[in-house]
C-alpha cells in the first residue's frame, strides 16, 4: 500500500509538470499613450507576446497594465535535477522546457 501511494505521488509530479509564475505592473510609456512598453518592445491592449530578454509571456492590458507569466516551479522525482533548457530561444512556454537528469 505504501509502495502504491509513492508511486501515485511520483505519477502526479511528473504529470503536473509546471504551473507558471504570474506577476503584474504598470509598464506605460508617455512616448506611447495607452501601450505597455517593456524592455523596448511596444504592445497595444489585448496584445500578448515572448518578452524580449526572458522566458516570459507579456500580457498587455489598459494604460499600461502588464501581466507576466514564466516558467514558475517543477516538481522532480528524487535523484534527479534540472540539466540545460531544451528550446531557449522557443516561443514561451515551450522555452521552459529543460532536460531532467540524474543529480
Amino acid at each position: 500500500m505504501r509502495l502504491a501511494l509513492v508511486s501515485l505521488m511520483v505519477a502526479v509530479l511528473l504529470a503536473s509538470a509546471t504551473e507558471a509564475a504570474v506577476s503584474r505592473g504598470n509598464f506605460k510609456d508617455p512616448a506611447h499613450p495607452g501601450k505597455c512598453v517593456v524592455d523596448g518592445l511596444v504592445l497595444n491592449a489585448g496584445q500578448q507576446a515572448r518578452h524580449p530578454k526572458r522566458c516570459e509571456r507579456i500580457l498587455c492590458w489598459n494604460n499600461g497594465d502588464v501581466e507576466f507569466h514564466s516558467c514558475g516551479a517543477v516538481g522532480l522525482p528524487p535523484n534527479k535535477k534540472f540539466g540545460d533548457y531544451k528550446t531557449p530561444n522557443a516561443d514561451y512556454p515551450a522555452c521552459c522546457d529543460r532536460y531532467i537528469i540524474n543529480a
